[in-house]
């Protein structure tokens, strides 16, 4: 049940969310996107429109960052002022305890922190994958990347690599392709076929090398045959899988990053920051609701007339976070961490404290 109390908290909390969402997300987008833009308009000379299309295009994530600091903002004010007003006091006197009093805040923060991850999926992925488009092309290097595939057998053995350089406008045809196939004996895996060509071309279910030389590498001797064209190969991997060309966690939704993270593993590639990425689309939103706790529980401990404490605990907590994000994430990629428990460490980390300063300030 909704009771006055409640009505009047959501709309202290929420009147101080939406300015503190306005305010924060231009400082953000002044401090780390604005000489970015003006930089890359003058580098290549952008015009008005596609220009001010790409400052859009980077406007929601912004707004993303700033939702939970937003919150942390509301909570710290709106609680604030029901101390100064002797609020608090009138209804912990009626026999409301500390956590009905903020469970308004618990609720509308939750409801936006799964707005946030709907956002992330459905606003800042594509408006990121948007911005990518305008830029790409722009800034696209002459020198085209060379192919490295790798697979590997279930026992986790690699199987064969293949190197290969592509064909500009023919997503079919390998230039300079190299194969190399392994055995394994005795669970030691070592190579037993090298297989150099001219060109590879994909004939619907495998690739076929043109004009080559194979090394058949035996434990006592070396056997070299030439081989023509049209010779089958094992590598069975459609051209789009071969040419896959890695995008950035934030341009992805999570269901592409999981593919992507799944297309690193089968290739042996390093995938642990992406899992890291992927688990962090679903903690961020939550460090609203996290921030939101902080907040009502932190400005409850202090006294009416220290202003100045809530504006300290909102930059401390803010800086805290992602400090400790950036540390998780060292010790994710270093393999210390699992990516679930790197990404969601700082959240728990930051209630935790909260609790405890909750009980030894609030309740003692």
């Amino acid at each position: 049940m909704i009771t006055r109390f409640d009505r009047h908290l959501l709309t202290e909390w929420s009147k101080t969310f939406v300015f503190s969402l306005l305010m924060i997300s231009i400082i953000l987008m002044a401090a780390t996107q604005l000489i970015t833009w003006i930089a890359t308009v003058n580098e290549y000379s952008l015009s008005f429109q596609p220009a001010m299309l790409l400052l859009l295009f980077q406007f929601p994530s912004i707004v993303l960052y700033a939702i939970p600091m937003s919150s942390l903002c509301a909570s710290l004010v709106s609680m604030s002022q029901l101390n100064q007003q002797l609020a608090i006091v009138s209804v912990r006197a009626m026999g409301l305890s500390i956590p009905r009093i903020i469970q308004p805040i618990v609720w509308i923060s939750f409801f936006l922190s799964m707005l946030s991850i709907g956002a992330n999926e459905y606003g800042v992925a594509p408006s990121n994958q948007a911005a990518a488009r305008i830029t790409q092309p722009l800034s696209r290097s002459a020198t085209v990347s060379a192919i490295h595939y790798q697979s590997f057998k279930s026992n986790g053995h690699l199987s064969y690599s293949l190197h290969a350089m592509p064909t500009p406008n023919e997503p079919y045809t390998l230039s300079t392709p190299t194969l190399i196939e392994y055995t394994n004996d005795n669970n030691d895996s070592r190579i037993y076929r090298v297989t150099k060509a001219a060109s590879a071309h994909w004939r619907g279910g495998y690739w076929a090398l043109n004009q080559g030389i194979q090394f058949v590498i035996q434990p006592s001797h070396i056997h070299t045959s030439a081989i023509t064209t049209g010779w089958r190969t094992p590598l069975t991997v459609p051209p789009d899988r071969i040419h896959a060309t890695e995008s950035r966690a934030e341009q992805l939704s999570s269901q592409a990053l999981k593919t992507q993270i799944q297309q690193k593993e089968a290739t042996g590639r390093f995938s642990r920051d992406d899992q890291f990425n992927l688990h962090v689309k679903f903690s961020l939103p939550f460090t609203t609701l996290t921030f939101a706790i902080i907040g009502a529980l932190m400005s409850l401990s202090f006294q009416r007339t220290r202003s100045m404490a809530n504006l300290g605990v909102g930059v401390g907590t803010i800086i805290a976070y992602y400090v400790l994000l950036s540390v998780a994430m060292g010790g994710c990629l270093l393999g210390w961490l699992y990516p679930v428990i790197a990404a969601w460490i700082p959240n728990l980390l930051l209630l935790g404290i909260s609790f405890i300063w909750y009980q030894v300030k609030v309740r003692a």
